[in-house]
């Protein structure tokens, strides 16, 4: 969590969006760990979203650590009974969820480093890179992936030209990542 809430203040600051506004950070949880009768040879997905939000000045305020202390409070509180509520509920009523529910300074990972797309073997030899293609894009979206060394994450995130620029010449951030 420290690294995505690093890459969290640094991109609202290298925004420069205004102190007093919202900023979030949506967290996908997966229930697969949590839901203990989900059978071993289910297929689809079993997530949650959780979200952070907090002004601007208390992202940069309330330091590094506290940020990511909040995004782990968000996930240890998807517990068994909140996905199991979730499932009840949504067959009543269900909602899909849209990009209009979400402030405006918003990011948005998806995918998991947990999963390794360097390792298989497809008889194409080592991928080089890991990229999600064109689709299902806009301002804000992380995707993560285990990285091609031990130990290394990728990272592809769609952001404004500007906001990259200001983020090769942060120091903060720089310190921290390799581009």
């Amino acid at each position: 969590m420290a690294l995505l809430s690093h890459l969290w203040r640094a991109v609202i600051r290298n925004r420069k969006v205004e102190p007093n506004e919202k900023t979030n950070y949506c967290l996908l949880i997966s229930g697969r760990p949590k839901l203990q009768q989900l059978p071993e040879r289910y297929f689809g997905n079993v997530l949650q979203v959780g979200a952070i939000t907090m002004k601007v000045k208390d992202l940069s305020d309330f330091g590094l650590g506290n940020t990511a202390l909040q995004m782990n409070n968000v996930v240890a509180a998807h517990k068994e009974e909140m996905f199991k509520d979730f499932l009840k509920t949504w067959t009543e009523t269900p909602k899909l969820r849209t990009m209009g529910n979400m402030v405006s300074n918003s990011l948005v990972p998806s995918d998991s480093p947990r999963f390794n797309f360097y390792g298989g073997e497809t008889g194409l030899g080592t991928p080089l890179a890991i990229r999600s293609g064109p689709a299902n894009k806009f301002y804000g979206r992380l995707t993560v992936h285990c990285g091609a060394e031990e130990g290394r994450i990728d990272i592809e995130i769609c952001l404004a030209h500007e906001t990259f620029e200001a983020m090769e010449n942060d120091k903060e951030f720089r310190d921290v990542v390799t581009l």
